[in-house]
């Protein structure tokens, strides 16, 4: 045998019509029962991300709509069909275990059978290896639904509710009810500070993108989303975002619009965002916004830009919690009349 490829995927395939065009001596191996059953193991929703007019193998089309995104079963089958079409010599079920080199020939062995050849050409691609499982999924309650990706398959296989935080809660040494409360409002205080975190960026994007357009910069959309997207990230995102906005500028249009676009930006992340954070914040998190502000400046001095990020939501869900354990102290122990 002059070549044998290890794998009939799309890789091999390919390679197989190749060697076929050139009149090569060549034979396909792979371990499963017919082409494209790796495929067809994947998770249900899977597609590929491309259309399907750049999704053929080399002399044969992906059939249908040009301009769909196939799904996997759909790639199986046409993987299928591309073997059969141009009758591509593959041996099924058969499963390499070794492979060597000894004088100038590759010796393949798959299971008790050992063939020979001048060329190997490996295709087995990445999928279907075997799984890889962290060390620490041992220790993780059996109670929470463990499944590797590669035994995904649709949504259905996932439980219900919240099992990540009700093993924090169980784990947290504290009663039950009040852990449920502590990670209840410590999320809902995480989720706040992002929709705070959305309204201050929404604001930067569009203030320096309406900048941008009024001054003629060019790309004012992408300098919107750019900054809309830096404003995310505590300052770096901003300076970043910056920087491409002046070259941007500095480049098509000088530098007089540059300084210009600089002083849109200043006021945009500076004095305009000063004034609109802590209102977006405190409406988010449902505390004062000069609170808002007290305890970001604080968390900032003692503990950086973690304390910026955090100081915020962790001080609205410490309130609230407290709140709460006080309500139900109430309730429990209701004052005498």
């Amino acid at each position: 045998m002059n070549t044998i490829v290890i794998g009939a995927g799309q890789a091999g395939l390919a390679t197989g019509r190749h060697l076929q065009q050139l009149g090569e001596e060549f034979l396909i191996l792979d371990g499963n029962a017919q082409v494209g059953d790796q495929w067809r193991s994947h998770w249900d929703s899977l597609r590929l991300y491309s259309p399907a007019k750049y999704d053929g193998l080399p002399g044969l089309p992906f059939p249908g709509d040009p301009w769909h995104y196939p799904g996997k079963d759909e790639v199986a089958d046409y993987l299928a069909s591309y073997a059969a079409h141009f009758e591509l010599p593959i041996r099924h079920n058969t499963r390499v275990d070794r492979l060597e080199r000894i004088d100038d020939q590759w010796i393949v062995s798959t299971g008790g059978e050992q063939l020979t050849a001048g060329n190997v050409v490996v295709a087995t691609g990445t999928f279907g290896r075997t799984p890889y499982l962290p060390d620490c999924a041992v220790d993780l309650d059996p109670a929470i639904r463990q499944l590797h990706s590669s035994e995904y398959r649709r949504p259905e296989q996932l439980k219900d509710g919240p099992v990540l935080g009700r093993w924090v809660e169980r784990h947290m040494g504290l009663p039950l009810p009040v852990a449920h409360t502590v990670t209840g409002r410590t999320t809902g205080s995480l989720r706040g500070y992002f929709r705070g975190v959305t309204a201050v960026a929404l604001f930067n994007g569009v203030v320096i993108g309406l900048g941008a357009l009024v001054l003629g910069v060019p790309l004012a959309g992408s300098i919107a989303v750019v900054n809309f997207v830096g404003a995310y990230i505590p300052y770096l995102g901003a300076w970043t975002a910056g920087g491409f906005t002046f070259l941007i500028a500095l480049g098509s249009q000088g530098p007089e619009t540059a300084l210009a676009m600089a002083v849109v930006m200043l006021l945009a992340n500076g004095v305009l965002q000063q004034m609109i954070q802590p209102i977006a914040y405190g409406a988010a998190l449902g505390i004062h916004p000069l609170a808002v502000l007290i305890v970001t400046i604080a968390g900032g001095c003692l503990f950086g830009m973690v304390g910026l990020v955090l100081a915020a939501p962790l001080t609205s869900a410490a309130v609230k919690i407290s709140a709460d354990l006080s309500r139900a102290r109430a309730l429990e122990h209701p004052a005498p009349p």
